[in-house]
């Protein structure tokens, strides 16, 4: 991958998924991007004005050409609830963001879109119950999900790329020894 495509990526994921969140969790390769005034940090933490936010927005969202499901990135809720519940996901998601609200948290939700997403490399998820995760992308570097229901996490997922690790409130009991530290 060339260094203006990674720069466009890493762009897109701070405005979708990391702007107010600690610099540390994205690659030292944001150099490029202060440089260029698309984002600052303060006091640690990814800022980037609500405009230039805006304009990476769009940029996912006509990359997808008037289609949820393939887009490189999924950040709204009910554009992740949309995806998931026409099992629209595509091999073109590479990240995805879902908060339930107290309403939503009892969502009848489809897991079969998540076989597709094999390109997945980000997901955060909040208050999701979902019966069967087997389907993970082995892609994934970022997995959090606040509240996971089950105890384990599918043995079927074994992500070599994995960094970042973050199960707040989870129900898992034990990691499989691959992820153990």
């Amino acid at each position: 991958m060339d260094w203006r495509s990674w720069k466009k990526k890493l762009f897109l994921d701070i405005a979708c998924f990391f702007k107010g969140e600690d610099q540390n969790r994205v690659a030292d390769n944001k150099r490029k991007l202060i440089d260029k005034s698309l984002i600052t940090i303060v006091e640690e933490k990814f800022c980037m004005h609500h405009l230039i936010q805006q304009m990476g927005w769009k940029i996912v969202y006509e990359e997808s050409i008037m289609n949820l499901g393939r887009c490189s990135r999924l950040w709204q809720c009910t554009d992740v609830l949309y995806v998931l519940q026409n099992n629209i996901g595509t091999e073109r998601i590479e990240g995805m963001m879902l908060n339930l609200t107290p309403n939503e948290e009892n969502e009848e939700l489809n897991v079969d879109p998540f076989s597709k997403m094999n390109k997945l490399r980000l997901l955060k998820i909040c208050k999701l119950h979902l019966p069967c995760l087997s389907n993970l992308s082995n892609e994934l570097r970022l997995l959090e999900w606040h509240e996971y229901p089950l105890k384990s996490l599918p043995k079927s997922f074994q992500p070599p790329e994995l960094v970042e690790l973050i199960m707040h409130r989870s129900g898992i009991m034990q990691l499989p020894t691959e992820l153990s530290v």
